[in-house]
């Protein structure tokens, strides 16, 4: 997550429509997605690699999301959303100002300009 998080910083848009562009990609990266915030909400007090893993993902969600309407709608796929997990996750998620500012700045990338996202999230 470390690496794809890098390179999305060097260049976002470029990343984002090579994801976006192949629908195997973005299958793959659904259940990627899917699993490491299943794993690391049940394994979040294990271990301080968990932790760091979880906020790995979040920021990749937020970048692979960030003003790109396409890439938001893999967070609406499914019975539980990963939107959904994302709004699940643990307290200190919602409560801590250091996990604040790795979880809100996500959930704004994931629903800007999404009626949609807003809905789930509501």
């Amino acid at each position: 997550m470390k690496v794809l998080n890098n390179i999305m910083r060097i260049d976002l848009k470029f990343v984002q429509e090579l994801i976006g562009k192949n629908e195997i990609i973005i299958e793959q990266l659904y259940h990627l997605l899917n699993y490491l915030l299943v794993y690391t909400h049940e394994n979040y007090d294990k271990c301080e690699d968990t932790k760091e893993l979880l906020h790995e993902t979040l920021m990749f969600i937020g970048y692979f999301c960030m003003l790109n309407e396409n890439n938001q709608q893999i967070l609406h796929r499914g019975e539980n959303t990963i939107l959904q997990k994302l709004c699940n996750l643990p307290f200190p998620y919602f409560s801590d100002k250091k996990l604040k500012e790795i979880l809100f700045p996500t959930l704004i990338s994931a629903s800007y300009k999404s009626e949609r996202s807003v809905a789930i999230m509501n």
